[in-house]
């Protein structure tokens, strides 16, 4: 299934690099790292067991290559498209090694997640939120809003009203 949603303004959407399955929306910039903060849509899930087991999976997949320093509690999210469950954390990432301190250590950043698992009637959507410290008072607004906006894709409908060329994602 595929899922559309208004690409909040100002926003950049691409595919994510790589291997990468689903899209990543950057906020505008130039902004520091405090303030940074992207959206990362993965490929929606298909349903395997309770919303609660899936989401603690795809959760600790995704933090098993950085430093937790906290994991808050899984929280009910009802102010989206679909219900679902949130949970934010804080960890530290170590920059890969092309960027280096003048004394050539790697540098190391504190950063903010907050992770969605949306359970639409046919599929699961993971979300990550991610950026500085200052990062999500600054775009509470515009994720609020966006996580309003994600629908179903009509398949049978060749053409689709999009507010960007990526603001389509799925299989």
């Amino acid at each position: 299934m595929r899922f559309d949603f208004q690409l909040p303004s100002r926003w950049t959407a691409a595919k994510l690099p790589s291997d990468g399955r689903g899209l990543v929306l950057q906020a505008p910039g130039p902004v520091g790292a405090r303030d940074r903060a992207a959206l990362f849509l993965l490929d929606p899930l298909v349903k395997k067991g309770s919303l609660a087991e899936q989401f603690e999976a795809a959760v600790q997949t995704s933090l098993s290559t950085v430093d937790v320093e906290k994991r808050g509690a899984v929280q009910p999210l009802s102010s989206a498209a679909y219900p679902g469950l949130l949970m934010p954390v804080r960890v530290r990432v170590t920059e890969p090694d092309s960027a280096t301190t003048t004394e050539g250590h790697a540098t190391t950043q504190v950063e903010g997640r907050l992770y969605f698992l949306l359970d639409a009637p046919t599929a699961r959507l993971l979300i990550v939120f991610v950026g500085g410290p200052d990062a999500l008072p600054r775009h509470q607004p515009v994720l609020d809003a966006f996580l309003r906006s994600i629908r179903p894709t009509d398949e049978d409908v060749d053409s689709v009203i999009a507010s960007s060329p990526y603001s389509t994602w799925g299989d």
